[in-house]
């Protein structure tokens, strides 16, 4: 299961995210406003995070290991305010 949420800053809702949505297999958080002088939040294994500004935008990707997720930098390169994660079930490579 996948889960998608504009977050509109995740620092004081990270409380909420591992009481309500540890379930998903991924969590995408969009609008995260973090920079690269704020640590790394939700300490999960597997855990992807693209800083745009601390004042707008920010992505973050859980992804649950048995997913296999690795990042796809190389799109990243093309669309510079995205986040790319490939994933692999039992038939397939999934792109998020």
């Amino acid at each position: 299961m996948l889960l998608h949420q504009n977050i509109r800053g995740i620092r004081n809702k990270l409380d909420f995210i591992v009481n309500n949505f540890l379930d998903y297999d991924i969590l995408c958080f969009t609008e995260t406003k973090l920079n690269s002088i704020i640590p790394d939040v939700l300490q999960l294994q597997d855990f992807f995070r693209k800083d745009v500004s601390s004042y707008s935008s920010g992505f973050l990707v859980y992804a649950s290991s048995h997913l296999r997720p690795e990042r796809k930098l190389e799109f990243e390169q093309i669309l510079s305010e995205s986040l790319w994660i490939s994933i692999q079930d039992k038939r397939r490579e999934i792109l998020i």
